[in-house]
């Protein structure tokens, strides 16, 4: 699937579960879908970052091939990579919204509601990341053209990544999961 057709799968995913969901999925079902979407988004940040800290690990001495490497393994990597992330947020996001406009007709504006609310809003947060995430990105495929650091535009998105798992994944991961479990409850 081509880059440029990426953001109409984040716009018609959301349209679709809020519209679709709630009458042809069962509601068990949709009640677990964006807490399933959000973990698929959470393992999938651990393993790049552990695909990609390998990177920061190799030896110093083989500092110039890996400049040289790396941009050609990132311009592979990089598309392989976006279909999980084109897939699993999108996902989270519609399901989190039917979840809420369900919950708030069957049970009210309760915690249930609150959480899933919270989980929509964490999963939200990941895309406002994505302008510096996609600068770094295209620094590591590119810099070594400009005479620029491949590896330092790499160390740069890791720590970016990292503040992402903490403040957008895992807490939209953990909201969701809360939001099911009240569901259970009530």
């Amino acid at each position: 699937m081509a880059i440029p057709q990426m953001p109409i799968i984040l716009l018609l995913t959301p349209i679709f579960f809020v519209t679709f969901s709630p009458s042809v999925l069962p509601l068990p079902i949709l009640r677990i879908v964006p807490l399933l979407s959000s973990t698929v988004s959470l393992i999938w940040a651990y393993d790049e970052y552990a695909f990609l800290t390998a990177w920061l690990l190799l030896p110093r001495t083989q500092h110039t091939q890996i400049q040289q490497l790396l941009p050609l393994w990132f311009a592979k990597w990089g598309p392989l990579g976006t279909k999980v992330l084109f897939s699993s947020f999108p996902l989270s996001v519609g399901a989190g919204v039917a979840n809420i406009i369900s919950v708030s007709r069957t049970s009210g504006l309760g915690w249930e509601f609150f959480a899933y609310g919270l989980g929509t809003f964490f999963t939200l947060m990941h895309f406002i990341y994505g302008p510096k995430a996609m600068g770094l990105l295209k620094g590591i495929r590119t810099e070594t053209k400009d005479g620029g650091d491949p590896l330092g535009q790499l160390e740069m998105w890791m720590r970016m990544h990292l503040q992402r798992c903490w403040v957008a994944d895992g807490p939209a991961t953990v909201a969701f999961g809360v939001a099911v479990i009240l569901g259970m409850e009530g």
